[in-house]
């Protein structure tokens, strides 16, 4: 079960349906032909993937073998059903297969190998080869979407047609590009305000969910002032993207200060950001999957105006260095999900809620301080984290659930708590190396500990001392003190306004920060 829900998590990939309305231009769109509006459902490239041992690819990346599979725009396809197409091979000896299909890697057609009289070698290290569907059918027309080319041990360099001259000659060429190994057939995605099909104009209202995700070679977006609506993980997978403008007469969605992102205007919500986007001071959350996948994203500074941070926000990117402002309360499940460069990260004591998965597989991860004011480490909150081998859990933590800390490496973890967290049927340390690690509690609770299953399977239990780590607390006013309660430095001195540090109150060791 768990297996199942880590890979829902990892690729977070909607299954695009090939029931879409009309294509323009490489855009798909979904009409509302009572209100004539029209959503964008895709971008041509997502016809192209199939399904390779049941881990789904997109046409133009390699599959798990290495072979490579290319993609046919659609107004090509139906030309290429009734005239004869020409595609130049570029390598030695190549093989291929014609196929099609949606969400299949059904082969219904001839393997195409170097003495096939389809496949001629043109003596410079191309071949080309010819079909023609109404003549030798060697490809069964399936669903009348698209047409792949897979294979081994070559290159599709173009895909064109002969169109016939005035004098009936056919030395005319017109060449039509393929996309391959991830590249988008442009480098721009300009969404239009309207779009015309059947003498109907349509304005384009909305993006659907993973509308415009996939195509690694995207390196701009432009959203128009006529959309209203933007589902998540717009931009999943576009990992050279670096400039996402909104049209500046959009009232719903703005990139205030060249921020090179998306931000819902009435709730200063970022929806969708890129490898550079700069959050600005006026962003109060960043939403659900915001930078997810987004792997060109290695820093990003996070304003002292942001409260939350959403579902996936920045899963499965290439953060290395990232920094959890105080104004920040919660962070959602999966946050940080998949972030396998970050190797150490601040919670601040202003978070309350720390969602599940939020840190799993962060496997560079080493070291972590959970705030004092979280009551609840969720299920599989720092699961499959290798490298994890510290951990402070503060005195406010009651529970700790399922596999939270599953497969860590841990040595030493800091629990504060006076009564035993409750865990999830002995499993919130499954597989983790507790049996090689010491657990620091508080001395009057050891027997407790020690009586206690999952805890009692740690190597040792000892006290925790002056010397451990702290819990990280509040302490918000200027008088450095809480309830009217003294605090004190780390040599027992009273002090009434000290700097960042470690401090004690009630016999309880804190971090100002």
């Amino acid at each position: 079960m768990k297996k199942i829900l880590l890979s829902a998590l990892l690729l977070t990939i909607s299954l695009w349906s090939s029931a879409y309305d009309v294509e323009i231009n490489g855009v798909c769109y979904d009409l509302n032909r009572n209100e004539r509006e029209a959503q964008v459902a895709c971008l041509h490239y997502h016809l192209g993937e199939i399904n390779w041992s049941g881990i789904y690819r997109f046409a133009p990346q390699s599959n798990a073998t290495g072979e490579e599979c290319y993609a046919v725009p659609m107004d090509v396809w139906e030309r290429m059903k009734t005239e004869t197409f020409y595609a130049t091979i570029k390598g030695g000896n190549p093989s291929i297969y014609l196929t099609n299909g949606w969400w299949s890697a059904v082969y219904t057609g001839n393997y195409i190998t170097p003495g096939n009289e389809l496949l001629a070698d043109n003596g410079d290290g191309t071949w080309t080869l010819s079909v023609n569907f109404e003549g030798d059918q060697i490809l069964e027309l399936l669903d009348e979407r698209h047409l792949l080319f897979t294979g081994s041990g070559y290159s599709v360099e173009n895909i064109y047609l002969k169109d016939a001259t005035t004098d009936g000659s056919d030395d005319g060429q017109e060449i039509v590009y393929v996309w391959k190994n991830g590249t988008y057939q442009s480098d721009e995605a300009n969404i239009p305000e309207k779009i015309t099909y059947e003498d109907v104009e349509y304005t384009v209202t909305s993006i659907g969910e993973s509308g415009l995700s996939g195509f690694y070679g995207l390196t701009s977006v432009t959203i128009p002032y006529t959309i209203t609506s933007i589902a998540n993980n717009v931009f999943l997978g576009c990992s050279n993207l670096v400039s996402v403008k909104v049209d500046s007469k959009n009232v719903t969605y703005d990139s205030r200060e060249d921020c090179n992102a998306i931000i819902e205007t009435s709730t200063n919500k970022l929806i969708a950001g890129c490898q550079t986007t700069i959050i600005p001071n006026s962003v109060t959350s960043i939403g659900d999957f915001a930078f997810n996948r987004c792997s060109g994203l290695t820093s990003i500074t996070i304003p002292n105006s942001v409260t939350t941070i959403g579902e996936s926000a920045f899963a499965g990117s290439s953060l290395a260095d990232v920094e959890i402002p105080n104004s920040v309360t919660s962070i959602g499940v999966y946050a940080f999900g998949g972030c396998s460069y970050i190797t150490s990260v601040n919670i601040p004591n202003s978070v309350t809620s720390i969602g599940e998965w939020a840190f799993s597989s962060c496997t560079s991860l080493s070291s972590v301080i959970i705030p004092n004011e979280v009551k609840r480490i969720g299920d599989y909150t720092f699961a499959w984290c290798w490298s994890l081998a510290s951990v402070v859990i503060p005195s406010s933590v009651t529970h700790i659930g399922a596999y939270a800390f599953e497969a860590c490496r841990l040595e030493d973890v800091y629990c504060y708590a006076p009564q035993v967290p409750e865990t999830f049927e002995d499993i919130s340390f499954q597989d983790a190396t507790i049996s090689r690690a010491t657990l620091h509690v508080p001395a009057a609770s050891i027997n407790d500990y020690l009586s206690t299953s999952p805890w009692n399977g740690f190597m040792n239990i000892v006290a925790l001392t002056d010397d451990d780590p702290g819990e990280v607390g509040q302490i918000e006013n200027e008088s450095r003190s809480i309830d009217n309660q003294p605090v004190y430095n780390l040599n027992g001195q009273r002090v009434s306004n000290a700097a960042k540090g470690l401090l004690i109150k009630n016999g309880k060791k804190y971090v100002i920060r």
